[in-house]
């Protein structure tokens, strides 16, 4: 058995995963993106190397002019891409949240498939993390043929000891819990799902890109000296101080992004403000620890 790598544990506890290419495993790494690994004999192992590079599609890529409309241009690649992962000899579905991405993917496998498309949610029986009748209605709109599952905290809980023998690796995204209720309902009906999974990471969805933009822009409004200084004076007072703070100042004078977790917030602002450069805004913005 492998040791376990202390090094990506320290990671693991920083960033809620093992980043690439380090494995909780000691000498044991993951390959690059785009990258293949051959094993066979004579030659034995064989790379990694690479079979794709979004640097080189890019810089190929041809130019859009005026008489290209992107939109249409990527519903087109879209198309193709989804059409090509349709070609199986089992069962296939897709996993629905009703959101833009899973959406997008059911609605291009609805325009290439003769029959309706096999899709699956999973509800919560808590309104505030419910998005199946979303979901129901977008499978409507879409014409699929929907299933959907309403689990209970107790389904839940009841997952978590599975999770570490199907990620292999510690990982501590919750999503992990609904993916793989999901997973297990969907096995019943088809072999093969596919997902939205990917789209906040190819269209830079995720609030971090945006955040790191906006606070670069705040950052630059002020001398670096302002900077330190506004840090120090938010980072000084305990978490627990700013937990009371936020919990018993007006509604009015708290900004509705610190009223919880207030102290952690405010302490993560201050590193914020006195991080070295854009680079070391966004570790702090994904840092645990921050």
């Amino acid at each position: 058995n492998p040791d376990i790598d202390r090094q990506a544990l320290v990671e693991y506890f920083q960033w809620i995963n093992v980043p690439s290419p380090m494995t909780i495993y000691e000498g044991v790494s993951k390959l690059p993106p785009a990258h293949f690994l051959r094993v066979g004999e004579p030659a034995g192992v064989v790379g990694p190397q690479p079979y794709w590079s979004a640097i080189e599609a890019a810089r190929d890529a041809p130019p859009l002019s005026a008489d290209v409309d992107g939109v249409d241009q990527l519903c087109e690649v879209l198309d193709r891409s989804v059409g090509a992962q349709m070609v199986s000899d089992v069962p296939l579905g897709a996993f629905l949240s009703g959101g833009i991405d899973s959406s997008s993917v059911v609605a291009s496998m609805q325009r290439q498939s003769s029959v309706p498309v096999r899709t699956f949610t999973i509800g919560f029986s808590e309104p505030a993390y419910d998005e199946s009748d979303h979901a129901a209605q977008v499978a409507n709109v879409l014409g699929t043929n929907h299933t959907d599952l309403v689990v209970s905290p107790e389904d839940a809980m009841r997952v978590i000891p599975d999770l570490p023998k199907t990620y292999d690796e510690p990982f501590a995204d919750s999503s992990q819990i609904p993916t793989l209720l999901v997973s297990r309902m969907t096995r019943d009906h088809v072999t093969v799902a596919l997902s939205g999974d990917g789209g906040d990471e190819l269209f830079g969805g995720y609030d971090r890109y945006q955040q790191v933009e906006r606070l670069e822009r705040i950052r630059r409004l002020l001398p670096s000296i302002g900077r330190w200084l506004l840090g120090g004076v938010l980072g000084r007072p305990s978490v627990e101080t700013w937990d009371h703070l936020g919990s018993t100042l007006p509604r009015r004078l708290v900004p509705s992004g610190l009223r919880h977790r207030t102290g952690h917030r405010m302490h993560k602002v201050a590193r914020l403000l006195t991080a070295a450069d854009a680079p070391d805004v966004y570790a702090s913005l994904m840092s645990v620890e921050n």
